[in-house]
């Protein structure tokens, strides 16, 4: 027999017992803390995601747990309220979507000299909002997801391919909110793209939400088409918008994903619900991996967006979409055929 098989057997059997009998670290359960916007499509939709990302992780045996906060985007008070109680129940990780309760939940952090790590969700400027330091290496307690910027003709260019018969254009733009002038300058980056079709675009300059509507209203009949950029507040108002856009017969096209449910002709938007997962995903890492998420950089996703066409709504809106036509159109356009495979049409 092998002279080293017993010392081989006790050696083994020593840790095996160790392995059974010694006092194993337990990974303690964490909370993560969700804020996003109730009745808001895009920030619903990227809950959803964060939803089905944490469900994963808790299948596969990791001890965390999730608690939503909704607020009202609208509310300023009461959103500053709900970041208060969020923060104030101590959670390990934070995650919120949207600029404004991003602004908000950073000023409170810095206020209660918090350091609980918070991840963002489509904030399209955090550097510029003074809320990271840079994306590369974001300091302080926030880092996040963000997607590629938005092309300023990307969306003239889905109007241009879908609707090639529009003439009249009209691009609502709400410079009450849009201190840094972003909104401002790709609504005028669409207008100087269509004039140079040949075409008339009118930018409506809003300041504010609350008379937006019947401004709209008042000018809408002379036009054929009304286009809502990704960026601008009065997304906010998309339902109302596709009610008019109903009642006097002009095709909406819509930049976020609550152009679905308002009943938008087009909706061409970021699938928030890849950024949330991606967000549980950085979340993770900070948990359980010990990443530290003031040098942990910014991701940015590129083609996340998707174009949703209303079949019925178009007809409501007098338009008939001919899908194949509009697929080819896209396919010929160099720099949009990825957008193919993410057309689709709702019956």
């Amino acid at each position: 027999m092998n002279r080293y098989f017993f010392p081989t057997i006790i050696l083994l059997t020593i840790l095996i017992g160790a392995f059974v009998f010694l006092p194993r670290r337990n990974v303690s359960k964490k909370n993560i803390a969700v804020l996003f916007a109730h009745g808001f499509s895009a920030h619903e939709n990227a809950y959803a995601g964060i939803a089905k990302a944490v469900a994963t992780v808790q299948a596969n045996g990791t001890p965390v747990e999730m608690k939503i906060y909704w607020f009202n985007v609208l509310d300023k008070i009461q959103l500053a309220a709900v970041c208060e109680a969020a923060l104030t129940d101590c959670p390990d990780c934070l995650i919120v979507g949207g600029g404004t309760a991003t602004q908000v939940l950073h000023e409170l952090i810095q206020k209660r000299k918090q350091s609980i790590p918070a991840l963002f969700v489509a904030v399209n400027n955090p550097v510029e909002l003074g809320i990271l330091k840079s994306l590369e290496c974001p300091g302080g307690c926030m880092t996040g997801v963000v997607t590629v910027p938005l092309d300023s003709f990307e969306m003239p260019k889905i109007c241009r391919l879908i609707k090639p018969e529009a003439r009249r254009i009209v691009l609502p733009c709400d410079i009450s909110n849009d201190p840094d002038g972003h909104v401002q300058q790709h609504a005028l980056a669409a207008k100087e793209y269509f004039e140079a079709c040949g075409l008339v675009l009118d930018v409506l300059l809003l300041n504010g939400l609350a008379d937006a509507l019947r401004t709209i209203k008042s000018v809408l009949p002379a036009y054929d088409t009304l286009i809502g950029l990704e960026l601008d507040s009065t997304i906010q108002l998309s339902s109302g918008i596709a009610k008019l856009c109903d009642e006097i017969g002009v095709t909406y096209f819509c930049g976020a994903f609550d152009g679905i449910a308002a009943g938008a002709t087009v909706t061409y938007a970021t699938n928030t619900a890849y950024l949330g997962m991606c967000a549980v995903d950085m979340a993770m890492e900070i948990l359980f991996k010990g990443k530290n998420p003031a040098i942990m950089p910014v991701r940015s996703i590129a083609n996340t967006r998707e174009i949703y066409i209303n079949t019925v709504a178009a007809r409501r809106q007098g338009y008939s979409p001919d899908s194949a036509q509009i697929k080819a159109n896209l396919a010929a356009t160099p720099g949009m055929a990825w957008l193919v495979e993410r057309l689709k049409l709702l019956v």
